[in-house]
């Protein structure tokens, strides 16, 4: 390429893209120093500038002080506030503690007060009080009232039982003579013995039954080999592709994975 006159034009500010080399051309750190810096020097200088504005000094001024009765509503004691909880907690458990004392020590201040005896009625009742409950049922644990009430039960059982036995030693029923009627098959309600049994003995009863019976068939066709059957001629055509339901012995036989394989070697010489 040729060269080419390139006329320069001067600009009295710099260019609004172009940042000094030393803010963006550096390391991060270094632009974070240079900012430092200049915060720095703009805090002297106003510490300066205050510095020769000290002779403006304000002058004082009396106030008047009011006298209260009590303190300030919201000045805490440092005891309650300033400590930790366990002090706080500490400090309020004393301080009602030397209320109870003190109520305790005007009790007994007004011990000469005493007051005089007084003759009540006692009325007499046929019957304890509703609410008054036995020691034995209330009084003891949960296991001593069950075993109370079950040795309750236990004797109403024995006194029912004895009043039982006096009745039948009393009234003596006779003995008395039934039909038998003879049945031709057994009740339709009654189960052999073999099915009350579990339910793997129930299987075990039918596998025997069932493999009797193929012994029985077994048997009946050995017994029949003399009735033999004659051969016949049948006629054989020739087809020019295998049988559609013929499946080879590589891909049915085999593994998923091998008859994958195969198939994908016969697309592949296709």
């Amino acid at each position: 390429m040729a060269e080419v006159t390139v006329k320069i034009s001067h600009h009295p500010v710099d260019w609004a893209c172009a940042e000094d080399s030393d803010e963006d051309g550096g390391p991060q750190v270094a632009r974070h120093a240079s900012e430092v810096y200049e915060r720095r020097e703009i805090r002297l200088a106003s510490t300066a500038t205050a510095a020769r504005s000290e002779a403006t000094s304000l002058s004082d001024k009396e106030v008047k002080v009011v006298a209260q009765t009590k303190e300030w509503t919201g000045v805490d004691d440092s005891d309650g506030e300033d400590g930790p909880p366990i002090d706080r907690h500490a400090s309020e458990t004393f301080e009602r503690r030397e209320q109870r004392l003190a109520a305790a020590s005007a009790a007994t201040g007004r011990e000469e007060v005493i007051m005089a005896d007084k003759e009540v009625n006692v009325s007499s009742q046929v019957k304890d009080w509703a609410g008054a409950d036995d020691s034995d049922e209330d009084g003891g644990p949960l296991i001593e009232r069950h075993a109370s009430e079950t040795f309750e039960r236990r004797e109403k059982r024995l006194s029912f039982a004895v009043q039982a036995a006096a009745c039948d030693q009393a009234q003596v029923l006779a003995d008395m003579e039934v039909p038998i009627t003879s049945q031709v098959k057994d009740w339709v309600e009654a189960d052999d013995s073999d099915e009350d049994g579990p339910p793997i003995e129930h299987h075990a009863s039918h596998t025997f039954e069932r493999r009797e019976q193929r012994l029985a068939h077994a048997s009946a066709a050995v017994q029949n080999e003399d009735k033999s059957i004659a051969d016949k001629e049948v006629a054989i055509t020739s087809q020019t592709k295998d049988w559609v339901g013929a499946d080879d012995s590589d891909e049915g036989d085999g593994p998923p994975i091998e008859r994958h394989a195969s198939n994908t070697f016969e697309r592949r010489e296709q």
